[in-house]
């Protein structure tokens, strides 16, 4: 069950962001953003608590699966708060692959586009600071 939960982790920000980012529009609404939110609070609380009593080995690896669905939701309103204020609209992600057409993605501009790469280096970066943290 560990291994679910932490590949889902894991793979929650490289999916929303590079992998399909038409997706990442249903974090608009604010019911489903809600549970998005208290889902990763309490996979936050799960894995911190795992992290306190894992060897040190797994250590890096609860850090991060605490951590970055948390971080990217947080950032993710940010960001569409910033380009709501800016541009008076939501944060459109680039997803002009494969042909996905979306009316959205070809509209997007370089700021939602480094917002985009942002939350794409996220768990590369946690963890590069769980490695920092839990160094012998």
């Amino acid at each position: 069950m560990d291994i679910i939960i932490i590949l889902g982790c894991l793979f929650l920000t490289p999916t929303f962001t590079i992998i399909l980012p038409m997706i990442h529009k249903m974090f608009r609404d604010s019911f489903t953003y809600f549970i998005s939110i208290i889902c990763s609070l309490g996979l936050f609380v799960l894995f911190a608590f795992k992290t306190v009593a894992a060897p040190e080995s797994d250590k890096v690896m609860y850090f991060v699966c605490c951590v970055t669905p948390i971080t990217f939701l947080l950032l993710y309103k940010i960001f569409d708060f910033i380009v709501k204020w800016k541009f008076n609209r939501h944060i459109y992600f680039f997803a002009n692959f494969i042909g996905y057409k979306d009316g959205e993605s070809e509209n997007a501009t370089c700021l939602d586009q480094s917002f985009q790469m942002i939350l794409f280096i996220i768990p590369g970066l946690w963890w590069w600071i769980g490695d920092l943290i839990f160094k012998k």
